[in-house]
């Protein structure tokens, strides 16, 4: 829990400055002849002009959201040569275990097929990181994995569109 105080004055600072001006002259004056009464003056004055400034103590209560890490995974045919399937879901559970171990990290999986969009041949895993990473605010999004044998039939000439880091 954070505090903090704000002012909301009633009148505008430079009212409230000239009036605590005033009542330091007045006060200065008063206590210079020795005037009976000076410190209770003063006390009020003080009052008179903390109420103006209207100080306000806000509380605040602040939840860390966890990062979102995107990972999308490749399925399309060339995967089922040889161990990739194994050496894929291997890699899968080993970066969330290692996600996991960090803290403080969502983590959304998406898998890819082989043209899931219909659109020409091949693997297209910038389309499924495009449409992931559309749904996480920017602040949060941590970074990408791709996990692929590395035939991407859609990767863009220039990344500019993420706002964090690919890791393959």
């Amino acid at each position: 829990m954070n505090f903090r105080i704000d002012f909301a004055p009633l009148l505008s600072w430079p009212l409230i400055t000239g009036f605590a001006l005033v009542c330091a002259v007045a006060l200065a004056y008063l206590f210079w002849n020795k005037r009976r009464g000076t410190s209770l003056r003063l006390v009020t004055a003080a009052l008179l002009l903390a109420s103006l400034t209207n100080p306000v103590i806000r509380q605040d209560e602040r939840e860390a959201l966890p990062d979102i890490a995107a990972v999308v995974v490749d399925e399309s045919p060339s995967q089922s040569y040889g161990q990739r399937t194994a050496q894929t879901k291997a890699a899968l559970a080993d970066l969330k275990s290692k996600l996991a171990a960090l803290g403080n990290v969502e983590l959304r999986v998406v898998t890819v097929s082989a043209n899931q969009d219909g659109e020409g041949d091949g693997t297209r895993l910038f389309a499924a990181l495009n449409k992931l990473e559309a749904d996480i605010p920017k602040e949060r999004f941590a970074g990408a994995f791709l996990i692929t044998d590395g035939q991407v039939h859609d990767v863009p000439e220039a990344l500019t569109g993420l706002q964090g880091p690919i890791h393959t």
